[in-house]
């Protein structure tokens, strides 16, 4: 295992200091593989909450083009992105943020015949978009698998968050879907504090499973009222 180093050691300070979270969490942390899939605006958010707390072993996923739709979503991307690959933008800033140093960033689509190569080696998948098709490939691989499965989006002005720690993933995923299927649109607006709001969840929901705190959930959040449903 990885230890921290002094400059980790001052970067972490403060965090360290809080109560239950110290220097063999963090470390933890440092030490621990995530997978995000999808660089929407809600996946970026996940992406730079994870960095910020200390997970230094981040994979990305995403095989999709910039567009118009994209940018109100509160991502990095700007004006200027449109037409590019959302790993190559994504790839981009986090350089110039000095922040892309053990994120590896794979362009690729998620099928079945490549999931088990891209996933395997990491602990905690995070899908964080809304296609059926691929949370229910992502779901059932994680589920054979034993990974846990975080999931987050932002539709109509609610927040969507899932957690799945066992073998109940589908049945989760069911009912998700049986809620958000008939309304979601892949061109939704939300602005970006939706974004905020369901990466940053994801990434606390994914932080404390690392560290042994995971329980499984699928929530709803008005993200206007902060009024919580569980489905």
């Amino acid at each position: 295992m990885d230890k921290l180093v002094d400059w980790e050691k001052r970067r972490f300070a403060r965090i360290m200091e809080l109560e239950g979270l110290g220097l063999e969490e963090i470390t933890k942390l440092k030490n621990s593989k995530i997978a995000v899939v999808g660089l929407t605006g809600v996946g970026v958010s996940t992406l730079l909450s994870l960095i910020t707390s200390g997970v230094s072993s981040i994979k990305v996923v995403d095989h999709r083009s910039i567009d118009e739709f994209t940018l109100p979503q509160g991502s990095l991307f700007s004006k200027g992105d449109i037409g590019k690959l959302k790993t190559i933008a994504i790839k981009e800033k986090l350089i110039n943020m000095r922040l892309v140093e053990r994120v590896n960033i794979k362009n690729v689509e998620l099928r079945d015949s490549n999931i088990q190569e891209i996933l395997d080696d990491s602990e905690i998948v995070i899908y964080a978009s809304y296609s059926k098709e691929t949370l229910l490939l992502i779901g059932d691989y994680c589920q054979k698998k034993g990974k846990i499965l975080v999931w987050t989006t932002g539709c109509n002005f609610h927040s969507y968050l899932l957690c799945a720690t066992g073998d109940n993933a589908l049945g989760l995923i069911g009912r998700a879907i049986s809620d958000i299927d008939a309304i979601y649109k892949s061109d939704y607006y939300y602005p970006s504090y939706v974004s905020s709001i369901s990466g940053g969840a994801a990434a606390a929901v994914a932080i404390n499973a690392l560290l042994g705190k995971a329980s499984s959930f699928l929530r709803k959040c008005d993200v206007n009222t902060f009024e919580t449903e569980q489905l």
